[in-house]
């Protein structure tokens, strides 16, 4: 029986997902059925990602009358969506500038794919259509939408030919993630009406497991779908193959949800907690795995199912079912020793909830015993056991990365999560790591019940601090964080037992029955609003940008998989420099000098204003429409000396001084405008900086509107910065500071203004 195991769009596309080439291998080897995998994942986004659906996009928003400046300024660029791509595949990725290039092409591509499509918020994280994702009813509605649901589209012209070609009887979709339920749901109704060959379409997978849970006797998506697969599925899914090859019942399989032909009730079967831990070799065959946007293929294995812990947040032990259990550690490093000889990879993603150190241990003494060039990162708890002597084991048998789930840095507010972690172990744990030259990265969140905003704050503090030794002190550039806000899991500690945590949860409506989280009132600490706001500010989402003039596409992180391949190959960038400002003076000495156009730098015209963009470094700059003959004297190479016929010798140097500065032009003939020291250089305050003022944290926000870069500062900071205002070397300023008695360090002061040149509210003066 032809048997096809699907994994739908709405997943980050950085690399496969392990489930179907699990599967795919159980089948094969411990039932001997054979299954082909498809990732539409990464199929569409190939497919969306190429210069002719942007056309596409931009022929639907013309149609519709529907076109804003934003899309105009970063036309030319989308264009060059397929050389982006490409680069974010190859090694060219190692080169900062083409780097900057591919992501920030990618991310104004994805702001004109949005826009295409009403109510669609479409990213590398999540996918929001126009009918909500978190509703049933709203998700049926949208598989028959065309108008805003692209996945028809998509379906029709591909995957849903190619089921009638090969004439497939079974089709299984993973769904792991709630972006996923609108695609996936959409590809069955598509299945059931247009594929006859096929008589049995089953849903699996950790997103769904958990939500099905919650069904009552009936629900809509069993109109298109037969039957549903909770937990972990190797067992169940060859049992039920079988029983749909050989046309018999369903009621003896474990962990199956199905509807009952005459009743048209939901039967659900026995639920079956699991000891089995499929020990085969995935097998990736089918997977495009040339498409997947990363420059070095990453293969995801695991050495365990579940965990160990029971954290009151979490619910992995509600979705995978079974206690923890691994399997021996020869058996792991075998699996990766063939899938590097099968498809040339030598860098792995450990997927496991937690990895045990001394099972790693063991590894690493196996790849160093061994002389194989494999490296490998994945995620553990903090432990009294991570010393130099294990840390330096890890580094030389292949580790690149360790993930921690931080949480928090309060051991109050740890001890009521139930980590089981002590605070004393957390900085021995990651200093150990850094001097071994291993990048860390923390996860943590804020709002969990009863945090304050002090315990917040300190989290954030802590993680900031280690990062910033991590990179001045360990010179260990690559560790990196991740935070969000608190959300209350059906199904954790916290759901189970509200008042043990001083929330009450709110009623679930009717439009959400699909949301695996819910509303809350908190009693004690922060509340849900309050999070919110802490989080975004955290995250430099301030109100500031509203006054942007010509805002630019959000930013998108391509895959945390970038920052394990930096650390393995060590890549460096331009940003250990100071950008430097062309003085007037120096101006006048280049006047017999051409001026062009920096790489990707675009000249457009919206309404009275001549906009530069460059793409690579996201800085724009607006002049008056009446100055547009010397924008095209720029475009031609003219020299300075001959605009300077035309313009005024302070409008040409100003002008002048301004692009060069935000890398939007360049002088052929003129010195590179960086520098590593800035002792030697005036310092000057960028004229145009915009200021705002937070009255939650008594912060002043100061941006640079050209490149949207802003810091925060305090109101003493703030005056600092204000003796730049007639451009002065650092020397001169620590002198005033000393001659009015007032006592800041130099090194403060530095760094103040360190961290402003980066920023460009500050620049030095050449």
């Amino acid at each position: 029986m032809k048997t096809l195991l699907v994994f739908p769009p709405g997943w980050h596309p950085n690399g496969p997902y392990l489930a179907l080439p699990i599967l795919k291998s159980f089948l094969k080897n411990e039932r001997g059925i054979s299954a082909d995998i498809r990732d539409l994942n990464i199929e569409y986004f190939d497919h969306i990602f190429s210069k002719n659906y942007i056309k596409q996009c931009y022929d639907k928003i013309k149609a519709e009358n529907r076109m804003n400046d934003i899309l105009k300024l970063v036309r030319e660029s989308t264009l060059l969506i397929e050389k982006a791509k490409e680069i974010s595949k190859s090694q060219k990725f190692f080169n900062s500038n083409d780097r900057k290039f591919a992501v920030n092409t990618i991310a104004n591509a994805l702001y004109v794919i949005n826009e295409a499509f009403e109510g669609q918020d479409l990213s590398f994280k999540n996918i929001d259509l126009y009918h909500s994702r978190y509703s049933s009813e709203e998700v049926m509605k949208s598989t028959v939408d065309k108008r805003h649901n692209p996945y028809i589209n998509f379906y029709e012209k591909g995957i849903i030919q190619e089921i009638n070609l090969l004439k497939y009887k079974f089709v299984g979709i993973s769904i792991s993630g709630n972006s996923q339920i609108i695609p996936a749901i959409t590809l069955a109704r598509l299945i059931k009406k247009l594929c006859p060959s096929v008589t049995h379409i089953s849903l699996g997978g950790n997103y769904i497991t958990r939500m099905a849970l919650r069904f009552g006797e009936t629900h809509p998506f069993f109109e298109f779908v037969d039957s549903i697969l909770v937990y972990d599925g190797e067992i169940s899914i060859g049992d039920l193959i079988e029983s749909v090859k050989d046309n018999k019942t369903f009621e003896n399989i474990n962990n199956l949800y199905f509807v009952h032909k005459t009743s048209n009730l939901i039967i659900k079967n026995t639920i079956v907690e699991t000891d089995y831990i499929n020990i085969y070799t995935p097998d990736f065959d089918g997977f495009p795995l040339d498409k997947y946007f990363v420059p070095e293929l990453i293969l995801p294995i695991y050495s365990s199912r579940s965990c160990f812990s029971n954290c009151a947040f979490c619910t992995v032990p509600k979705a995978t079912s079974g206690k923890y259990r691994s399997f021996k550690v020869d058996k792991v490093f075998s699996i990766m020793r063939e899938l590097k000889a099968k498809y040339g990879v030598s860098i792995f993603c450990f997927v496991d909830e937690t990895l045990n150190l001394k099972n790693m241990e063991k590894l690493c003494q196996m790849i160093i015993n061994e002389q194989e060039e494999i490296y490998w990162y994945g995620e553990t708890r903090f432990s009294p056991n991570i010393s130099e002597l294990l840390c330096e084991k890890l580094y030389k048998g292949g580790c690149r990365q360790i993930q921690f789930g931080l949480e928090s840095y309060c051991q109050r507010v740890l001890d009521k999560m139930k980590k089981n972690v002590k605070i004393e172990w957390i900085e021995p744990s990651i200093r150990n790591l850094y001097k071994a030259h291993i990048p860390v990265h923390l996860f943590f969140f804020t709002g969990f019940p009863t945090e304050t905003s002090e315990e917040a704050l300190t989290t954030y503090a802590f993680t900031r601090r280690m990062l910033a030794e991590s990179r001045e002190e360990y010179h260990v550039p690559t560790s990196t964080y991740g935070f969000g806000q608190f959300g209350l899991e059906i199904g954790s500690d916290v759901w189970f037992n509200p008042g043990d945590y001083f929330v009450e949860v709110k009623p679930v409506s009717g439009l959400q029955d699909l949301k695996l989280n819910v509303d809350y009132t908190a009693k004690v600490g922060l509340t849900q609003e309050q999070s919110e706001l802490l989080v975004n500010k955290q995250k430099g989402n301030y109100p500031i940008f509203s006054r942007l003039a010509f805002p630019l596409p959000k930013e998108v992180v391509l895959s945390e998989k970038v920052s394990v391949m930096d650390a393995i190959y060590k890549t460096s960038s331009t940003e250990d420099y100071y950008k430097v400002k062309y003085s007037h003076n120096y101006i006048n000495s280049l006047e017999h000098c051409h001026i062009e156009l920096t790489e990707h730098t675009y000249i457009v015209e919206i309404g009275n204003n001549i906009i530069f963009y460059n793409v690579p470094n996201r800085k724009t700059y607006s002049a008056p429409i009446a100055q547009i003959s010397m924008s095209d004297m720029i475009r031609n190479g003219e020299t300075i000396s001959a605009m300077k016929n035309k313009w005024s010798e302070e409008d040409i140097n100003s002008y002048v001084s301004d692009l060069v500065y935000y890398g939007l032009i360049k002088i052929r003939e003129s010195a590179e405008p960086y520098t590593d020291t800035i002792d030697e250089h005036r310092i000057g305050i960028v004229e145009d900086v915009m200021w705002d003022y937070d009255d939650q944290f008594d912060m002043y926000i100061c941006m640079n509107p050209h490149s949207n870069s802003l810091v925060r500062l305090s109101k003493v900071s703030k005056t600092l910065l204000s003796l730049f205002a007639d451009s002065k070397h650092l020397s001169e300023i620590v002198l005033v500071l000393q001659d009015n008695n007032i006592r800041i360090s130099e090194s403060a002061i530095r760094l103040l203004v360190t961290k402003c040149l980066k920023e460009e509210i500050l620049y030095l003066i050449k």
